[in-house]
């Protein structure tokens, strides 16, 4: 409410709220709930405590004020709401006392334990209500005052956070036994930066038992044939020059014992909105061994040829002979 003062200023004023429990000192002047002062020079008759209920009430948080035994001294609103228990019961009561449920929950064992030491604290807290509470414990003199944020919010998204993020753990670690089940990998590289990420079984697929430091484009061309080079260079230029944003390319590469193995890689190309490339992703698979059986069944394929030419060498010259001799005998019976 409002009261124009002689000046012409707009002075406000502010009663406790009569379902806030406090205990102010006897000997000043208390303004009962609903009143409110006739004029500005009446201020001074809205005690400290009262102003001090006023902003109790005001806060967001609850506030529990206990004595040395436990039993509440003062309690604001949000406090009770959050009790479920009217402010003016819970005076003189022990908190688990006026709420029975409270009774073994962690904000009743530090609580009671901030009591005995006599030690302030912060922790967090849920209530049997599933509210959960940023607690905060200061002891003063002989009180002990408790300041609860209320976080439901906050720790629910928290707990949906980590869930989530255990659910994309466990998916990569499913991922990953797929890909090195499958010989595979996959890699990022952002071509800003120069940074290359890449799969746990990447640089297995080069030779290299463990994971490099660091991976390089050097270390990818140098590990090449020299017969393949010009093919994988010509394709890296056409994603330079914008000529395609997509390829496939096989090749060999040399391991550090010296063994050749067969790669595959399929990737895609990121561009900004200028054209530039930013990102290209792609997966590598182990295709030495497909290699190999194309190339035994290539082989196989040159054997047979070979066989059957010679066979059909070895059955015309025969044929031959023998019609050049039917032919000697019919010129002979003319």
């Amino acid at each position: 409410m409002t009261h124009l003062g002689d000046q012409g200023t707009v002075q406000v004023y502010m009663s406790p709220s009569p379902s806030t429990v406090c205990s102010p000192s006897t000997d000043t002047p208390v303004i009962p709930p609903g009143a409110m002062p006739a004029a500005p020079a009446d201020e001074t008759a809205l005690s400290a405590e009262a102003r001090l209920c006023v902003l109790r009430e005001m806060m967001s948080e609850a506030f529990l004020c206990l004595d040395a035994h436990g039993r509440i001294r003062e309690v604001n609103g949000r406090a009770a709401a959050l009790l479920g228990v009217p402010a003016q019961e819970l005076q003189g009561q022990e908190p688990w006392t006026a709420e029975p449920a409270l009774a073994g929950t962690v904000l009743h064992e530090r609580l009671m334990a901030a009591l005995h030491t006599r030690e302030g604290g912060r922790f967090l807290a849920e209530l049997p209500s599933r509210v959960w509470l940023d607690v905060n414990v200061r002891v003063v003199g002989e009180e002990t005052w408790v300041l609860a944020a209320d976080i439901t919010r906050r720790q629910r998204a928290e707990s949906e956070v980590a869930r989530t993020e255990e659910r994309f753990r466990q998916l990569g670690e499913r991922f990953q036994v797929a890909l090195d089940s499958a010989q595979m990998a996959v890699w990022e590289t952002n071509v800003a930066t120069g940074q290359v990420f890449r799969s746990e079984g990447h640089d297995r697929l080069y030779g290299y038992p463990h994971p490099l430091t660091e991976w390089t484009h050097e270390r990818f061309i140098e590990s090449l044939h020299p017969d393949d080079r010009p093919a994988v260079q010509t394709q890296l230029d056409d994603i330079a020059a914008g000529k395609t944003d997509a390829y496939v390319s096989t090749f060999r590469t040399h391991w550090p014992d010296g063994s050749w193995h067969w790669l595959t890689s399929r990737a895609r190309v990121l561009r900004d909105a200028t054209g530039k490339v930013m990102v290209v992703r792609g997966a590598l698979l182990d295709i030495t061994a497909l290699k190999e059986t194309e190339f035994a069944l290539q082989e196989a394929v040159r054997t047979r040829d070979d066989f059957l030419s010679m066979v059909s060498h070895e059955l015309r010259t025969p044929l031959t002979s023998l019609q050049l001799q039917a032919q000697l005998l019919r010129s002979l019976a003319e």
